[in-house]
């Protein structure tokens, strides 16, 4: 995956679309305009091929920084094309697409 930093706006989630049981971990913080960093993470299973909220939009007033992002292909024996995305309304950005052999997982 050739991605540095994600950061979310309210109204703004991060996506991916693969296969069955690709397992997701995000972990983020919270940004404040106080400059309060408040930690979090979401454990994502995605469950068919449809695209998934990896990780939810901040609250208002807030900006999600994504510190971390795991994807692990456990579809059993097959090569899943992977697709990271921000979906802000109906509008989806991509941001990265790459295949993941089974077993195989990815980081940034």
């Amino acid at each position: 995956m050739n991605i540095s930093q994600i950061i979310l706006m309210p109204g703004q989630t991060l996506e991916v679309t693969g296969a069955a049981d690709i397992h997701v971990t995000a972990h983020y913080a919270d940004h404040s305009g106080a400059g309060q960093l408040t930690p979090g993470n979401q454990l994502t299973v995605l469950t068919g091929t449809d695209s998934t909220t990896v990780c939810g939009a901040p609250a208002t007033g807030k900006q999600r920084i994504i510190k971390s992002l795991s994807i692990l292909n456990l579809s059993g024996g097959t090569i899943s094309d992977i697709l990271v995305a921000i979906k802000s309304g109906s509008t989806v950005v991509k941001i990265d697409t790459f295949n993941l052999s089974n077993k195989a997982n990815t980081s940034f």
